[in-house]
């Protein structure tokens, strides 16, 4: 009975044995996990690096195929009607070309785009004086308006007026005053159109001399060069 007793008593479990145990494995285990994140990320590391090292071997693969002309010929850059390379802004490009390797295509290419901005710049240039000219031209109309001598503002008073001008305007104004006067607008200025109406009215009165028939007695060469002698 006593030895039947003794067989079935069970030894006592060390806890805190147990405890270190499982201690002791779960930090190798997180040793282990670090070590292959490791390794993960220095295998990630070295594929970038190599990657870029291609990269960069094939870009100075790139470069060293293409070579900069001994000088650049902009024959082939496509330019506007009226426009032409500044040669002196051309000398200042070419040694940046150079030292970028740039092919001939490729600084055709930058010399373009320099093109089509220059021409951007000059439209607005244009524009902003075709304003100006318009804004001009509309100041001489109202001037033309609301002079009081033209007509005040009275269209029949006013038309009246403009109908003699045009008289002397047609008989002295060539095509070239003419065209001087439509460009600047001046023909609509109120002392262009007085100036052209005073010489209309001589004209209606027959009070221009003739230039055929010139009036008064005929005078010598030296006489119209050097004028009357006092003697006379």
């Amino acid at each position: 009975m006593d030895e039947q007793i003794e067989t079935t008593v069970e030894t006592p479990v060390n806890q805190e044995e147990t405890t270190k145990t499982e201690t002791t494995q779960e930090q190798a285990t997180e040793n282990q996990d670090d070590k292959t994140s490791d390794k993960s990320k220095e295998t990630d590391e070295t594929k970038t690096k190599d990657k870029e090292n291609q990269e960069s071997e094939k870009d100075d693969d790139k470069s060293k195929e293409i070579a900069a002309p001994d000088s650049y010929d902009y024959s082939a850059v496509k330019l506007p009607d009226g426009m032409q390379l500044d040669n002196e802004v051309l000398g200042e490009f070419e040694p940046i070309a150079k030292k970028m390797n740039l092919s001939q295509e490729q600084a055709n290419e930058f010399v373009n785009l320099a093109v089509k901005l220059v021409g951007k710049q000059s439209n607005k240039v244009v524009e902003a004086v075709q304003q100006i000219q318009q804004d001009k031209m509309a100041q001489y109309k109202q001037l033309l308006n609301t002079d009081k001598e033209i007509g005040n503002g009275d269209k029949a008073q006013m038309d009246a007026y403009i109908d003699v001008a045009d008289i002397g305007y047609k008989a002295f104004a060539n095509e070239t005053v003419k065209g001087l006067l439509a460009e600047s607008g001046l023909n609509f200025h109120p002392e262009i159109v007085k100036m052209f109406h005073r010489i209309g009215s001589l004209c209606n009165d027959d009070k221009l001399p003739n230039a055929n028939f010139p009036t008064g007695k005929e005078q010598s060469a030296a006489e119209i060069l050097y004028g009357s002698t006092a003697d006379e």
